[in-house]
């Protein structure tokens, strides 16, 4: 059994935000823990019991050995989830997706059965409906926060459905004839001007689509007349819109040449750095990002050995190079988009993946408080907390957790820390707390950037300590499960802030 907190993972951009207070002093953070008695009962036969996070309650499940039920519960007790019509809820996993209020999650009711979509409102569980009535269903079902919007993906085997959602309902994406859109791949992402972008490879194999999502509906974008010049089949163009003008990028897919210029109002215009000079290298890329747009050059020779990059914000009427740091040297990297800011990791030639923050106009290598630089390859992006952006990334094949903040990251530290949790953090309130294991054993205990986090201990003193653990903040409280081996039971404690 295994319940977990969906974050989106992806080297091109992964997105997932939380909203919280900012992180108190750790002198300041005295919890205590003591048993929560909402759930005796079912804890008795418990031979399983996980925590996670639902919005400002936490989810529990407990599996009794017939069945995984499921309660909300928060410092004022717990109540079982149930469907609308009052039906008991049993899963054998639920991933959840918060969104606001109301938390969209896969449940998984066995390798046999299909997945299906649901949603949690105030405690209650409701089904993800098509038009047709019928609950969002497929081999996996995933509900997904890209360039600002929440979508449902419907996967069998290659082929994956998009849905729009509104509430409880999604409705089949559609094309601008009104089919319903079979993709094999898919990709949002922002235009300058508000639009969202939505990438995807049609099932049939045919070449990408770039098209408008607007609500339930893709449409084609409304494009510049091309020169005659970069009017071929081999070329790939892509295109950035600003309210008065479209940055047009293009390359030759035999040559690896390319070219970009503004069109505005329908005539072609070079783009120029800050000086009024032209710009002019090999290969051009565009991203958005904080409302910001950069275009990405880059120069490198035929035997492709010799690679430079060249980074620009554009204005729009002028591009602005952007600093770029002599040591480590950045060459070529992929894009991570945070729910705040773009990170930049540099990838092949057997070199470190550094790690970068873009800091105003300039191109920062992240480096730990003590000056230590950051080489790792981020693999996924979790909750904000305050100012932190709390990163998964992985050094040497191991995975490690650290709070960024620009472009400085603190690691999110435990003593005798020997393996990471499956999800390590934990926000209760305005604490962010810390989940380990040390010699197999788990531990949990409020945590700052940078500094060791601190055992969490119940009313008698004892260290809270277990197999299995797992927790998950409940408004200004933490949920704590574990099973306890001098006790040979579970456990389920709730931990408050003193005073």
């Amino acid at each position: 059994m295994r319940t977990t907190l969906l974050f989106a993972a992806s080297l091109l951009f992964v997105c997932a935000a939380i909203a919280n207070g900012p992180v108190s002093a750790q002198s300041e953070q005295k919890w205590t823990a003591e048993d929560f008695t909402g759930l005796k009962d079912a804890l008795a036969a418990a031979k399983n019991v996980r925590a996670s996070s639902l919005g400002e309650n936490a989810l529990v499940a407990i599996d009794d050995g017939k069945a995984i039920r499921y309660w909300t519960a928060s410092a004022a007790g717990a109540r079982p989830l149930k469907w609308a019509d009052g039906k008991d809820f049993t899963a054998q996993d639920v991933t959840v997706h918060q969104q606001g209020k109301i938390a969209y999650c896969e449940l998984s009711r066995g390798e046999s059965a299909p997945n299906e979509g649901f949603c949690i409102e105030n405690g209650v569980a409701y089904s993800v409906t098509k038009p047709d009535g019928k609950p969002v269903s497929d081999v996996r079902v995933q509900f997904v926060t890209a360039a600002g919007v929440t979508l449902a993906w419907a996967t069998h085997e290659k082929e994956k459905r998009l849905f729009a959602l509104e509430g409880r309902k999604a409705k089949p994406i559609v094309d601008s004839e009104g089919n319903e859109l079979v993709v094999s791949g898919w990709f949002l992402s922002n235009s300058a001007d508000g639009g969202i972008y939505a990438r995807y490879n049609p099932i049939d194999g045919s070449p990408q689509k770039v098209e408008w999502l607007q609500g339930d509906r893709v449409k084609p974008l409304d494009l510049p007349a091309m020169p005659e010049e970069y009017s071929g089949e081999q070329w790939r163009t892509d295109y950035m819109h600003f309210k008065d003008r479209v940055l047009v990028t293009t390359l030759d897919m035999t040559t690896a040449h390319g070219a970009a210029w503004l069109d505005v109002g329908g005539k072609a215009q070079k783009l120029v750095d800050s000086s009024g000079n032209p710009i002019s290298h090999r290969g051009y890329d565009t991203f958005c990002s904080e409302g910001k747009v950069y275009l990405q050059a880059s120069d490198f020779d035929d035997e492709g050995t010799q690679f430079t990059t060249t980074l620009y914000r554009v204005d729009p009427d002028k591009c602005v190079k952007l600093k770029l740091p002599k040591e480590p040297a950045l060459e070529l990297y992929v894009r991570v988009t945070l729910a705040n800011h773009t990170m930049l990791c540099t990838i092949g030639r057997g070199k470190p993946a550094w790690l970068f923050s873009i800091i105003g106009d300039e191109v920062v290598p992240i480096r730990e408080p003590d000056g230590a630089a950051v080489v790792g390859t981020p693999v996924a992006v979790s909750e904000r907390h305050g100012e932190n952006t709390l990163v998964k990334y992985s050094v040497g094949g191991k995975p490690r957790w650290g709070a960024l903040k620009g472009s400085t990251m603190s690691p999110l530290l435990a003593t005798g820390e020997d393996e990471l949790a499956p999800h390590p953090v934990a926000i209760a309130g305005s604490t962010l707390f810390r989940i380990w294991q040390a010699d197999g054993v788990g531990h949990v205990g409020p945590c700052v950037p940078g500094k060791v986090a601190a055992d969490l201990h119940d009313k008698s003193k004892a260290v809270v300590q277990g197999a299995d653990l797992s927790a998950a903040g409940a408004g200004d409280c933490l949920l704590v499960a574990f099973q306890d081996a001098k006790a040979k039971k579970w456990r389920l404690l709730i931990a408050k802030k003193k005073g």
